[in-house]
């Protein structure tokens, strides 16, 4: 099981810090939290207020387009950060994981061979999930930064 880290609150409900506190869970913000170390991102920090859904979205598109694949034995592999050690922000389960993923690919960049590969599964039940360790090594070549 794990945490979900952006899920629940650690303090008492009468905690003056409960208030900033998510009432539910918002898988997008691992997005915004983890892409921008991992693939040199903007960091969550610098997004602006009016537009922090589209650029979560963006990030999310971008990391899951880039790390999600089929191997050669027609495994899903899914990044680790987030999906396996914030499951429950995900739906608690690898196939719900896997779902919040496909979806997101399908709306932001149904081209990608992350989306083509997920379109061509008939039932992803048939399918086993395996997550892959992040990579945590800097693509300096295609960092991102702001101007």
């Amino acid at each position: 099981v794990s945490p979900g880290y952006f899920f629940l609150p650690r303090y008492d409900a009468d905690d003056p810090r409960t208030k900033v506190f998510l009432r539910r869970p918002e898988p997008m913000l691992s997005f915004g939290l983890f892409y921008p170390i991992c693939f040199g991102g903007v960091a969550l920090r610098c997004f602006q207020a009016a537009t922090v859904h589209e650029q979560l979205l963006c990030n999310a598109a971008q990391q899951l387009a880039e790390t999600i694949f089929l191997d050669g034995d027609r495994k899903i592999r899914l990044p680790q950060l987030p999906f396996q050690f914030y499951r429950d922000d995900f739906g608690g389960t690898p196939s719900s994981c896997l779902q919040f993923a496909h979806r997101i690919l399908q709306d932001v960049c149904p081209d990608s061979m992350a989306c083509r590969d997920l379109n061509s599964i008939a039932s992803f039940e048939d399918h086993p999930i395996i997550f892959h360790p992040t990579d945590w090594t800097a693509d300096i070549d295609n960092l991102k930064c702001l101007d």
